[in-house]
């Protein structure tokens, strides 16, 4: 008798735990879901992957599937938008194989497969995009569903022209342009347009391009940048046939409304009119604009990524946090269901009492485990974030010596012409000019940009090789630093504009003064200090 009120009462305690985790509804689960959406569309992505957690894992329980899958989905379009491609892939998974296993119908379905193919274009791997922006597009065309055929074929479209497929691209967007009749979006058709200009382009068929290009720009609601777009592809075209006057005065024109994104490539262009033009101080000074816009890229771009890694980082921890109050909460209902059972329990008190001194024991190493993986996952991101900017600071450093070679190579054919010119010595103006641009050539472009970028690199070096060789010039200390940034001789040389036999003697030279035996220990010892 004993026991079998021992199994009822077990048995109701399973019941009472069997209820709604957190005692949410269906709808608050969905509202919160909605919530978390909102969240992420106002860029507060902490915030909604809290919202969007808590209601993946109560749809989890409750065997939510719809829920469970959108929860997922919307989770992963929150990591992708920090750039944590990794976590997002997994949950974008998650939800196309929770659509596919409960028949979660085509619509979620093609908003998970678009999800992963879009990860992966953002990785570049066009392949596997383009395979599966393939299967939702057919799947589009069986469906009937005029609106995601015209949506899957531009985006499609988008990729062939990325792995250099063009006519692939226009045999999909002339099917799709059927489907535009019954769908008509003005903002789908414009967007269709501006992926044929690019295809159309690269097939050389510059004719076509120019005309579909041109009828964008006249379009009112066609955005600012696909506006610029257009111009540039306008610009290549006319250079490319040798109209050198309307391509210089539409990169003028250009030049006036470009963002900052498009401002490198188009200088690149204008740079090249220039030297069609035979006018090499304007190439000169487009070619020092092209270095000034790349480095405002770059600055941005770094600090993107460290708002993201610190987002990354607080995103993770809330996963970390909600996880271990899940743990929380069933050691709490364990508690809870032994403290009522030893009631009835006398004789099994000594029993129950060293299980639950086991349960324990496990659940404070389970924390203590996860407290030690979100340090050792903290401290990897910023290991990550610092790796970035090093190889950040050595890319910009590689254009800016690849650049500064280029001028002074510039520079000195143009002396070399004008020493072999008559007219140089009857002429004041040519003579000036020469001097100038010999001034020029001793002269090191950007050399304050350089340093702070060299400093910046290893903000510690200089302090930590002034103490320790207090014999050191500035010049040694800076030179030092290109070393620690693993810069080759001849990079080297294009950046201080000396030759790279001099720099071979001054690393030996600086190797003794470090007490090395050899020039090449010099960069194992910087990285060691």
């Amino acid at each position: 008798m004993q026991k079998l009120r021992f199994i009822c009462l077990l048995c109701i305690m399973i019941g009472l735990f069997a209820s709604p985790a957190d005692g949410k509804t269906r709808d608050e689960i969905d509202m919160l879901i909605q919530q978390g959406i909102s969240a992420c569309d106002a860029e507060k992505y902490v915030e909604a992957v809290r919202m969007l957690t808590e209601a993946r894992k109560v749809a989890q329980q409750e065997g939510w599937n719809e829920a469970w899958a959108k929860a997922s989905y919307n989770l992963g379009v929150c990591y992708f938008n920090v750039a944590e491609n990794v976590k997002a892939l997994n949950y974008f998974t998650e939800s196309l194989q929770l659509c596919n296993k409960k028949n979660l119908g085509w619509r979620q379905k093609s908003l998970s497969m678009n999800a992963i193919a879009g990860v992966y274009f953002s990785e570049e791997r066009f392949d596997k995009a383009q395979e599966i922006v393939r299967e939702c597009h057919n799947e589009a065309l069986r469906q009937n569903d005029s609106a995601s055929v015209v949506t899957y074929a531009i985006n499609l479209a988008l990729v062939c022209n990325r792995r250099h497929q063009p006519d692939s691209a226009i045999a999909i967007l002339q099917k799709a342009k059927q489907f535009m009749l019954k769908d008509d979006k003005k903002h789908d058709k414009e967007k269709m347009e501006t992926v044929w200009v690019e295809s159309a382009f690269q097939k050389k068929n510059y004719r076509a391009a120019a005309k579909m290009a041109r009828e964008l720009l006249q379009e009112p609601n066609v955005m600012g940048a696909d506006k610029t777009i257009m111009r540039i592809y306008l610009i290549h075209i006319a250079f490319d046939q040798g109209r050198f006057d309307e391509a210089r005065a539409l990169a003028e024109e250009t030049e006036k409304t470009a963002s900052i994104t498009h401002k490198p490539e188009l200088y690149g262009l204008m740079s090249q009119i220039a030297e069609r033009n035979k006018l090499p101080e304007k190439a000169l000074r487009y070619r020092d604009s092209i270095i000034i816009y790349r480095d405002s890229l770059a600055r941005m771009q770094n600090r993107r990524l460290t708002q993201n890694g610190e987002v990354r980082v607080e995103m993770l921890q809330l996963e970390a946090d909600a996880d271990k109050r899940m743990a929380q909460v069933e050691h709490h209902k364990q508690l809870y269901l032994f403290g009522l059972c030893i009631v009835g329990l006398v004789a099994g008190i000594l029993i129950l009492g060293l299980q639950m001194r086991r349960i324990k024991d496990q659940r404070r190493i389970e924390i203590a485990e996860t407290k030690m993986k979100e340090t050792e996952l903290a401290a990897s991101y910023r290991q990550e974030l610092m790796k970035k900017s090093l190889e950040q600071q050595q890319k910009e450093l590689s254009t800016v010596s690849m650049l500064t070679a280029q001028r002074n190579k510039l520079i000195e054919n143009i002396l070399k012409s004008l020493e072999k010119s008559e007219a140089v010595s009857n002429d004041p103006a040519l003579r000036k000019l020469m001097d100038h641009l010999k001034e020029q050539l001793h002269n090191s472009v950007g050399l304050d940009d350089l340093v702070v970028k060299v400093t910046s690199a290893a903000p510690d070096l200089a302090t930590k090789l002034q103490a320790k060789h207090p014999d050191l010039s500035v010049s040694d200390i800076r030179f030092l630093s290109l070393i620690h940034l693993n810069l080759s001789n001849k990079e080297m040389a294009g950046l201080l504009n000396i030759s790279p036999d001099s720099c071979k003697k001054r690393r030996m030279r600086i190797a003794k003064k470090l007490h090395l035996d050899s020039a090449a220990d010099i960069l194992a010892y910087l990285q060691s200090l």
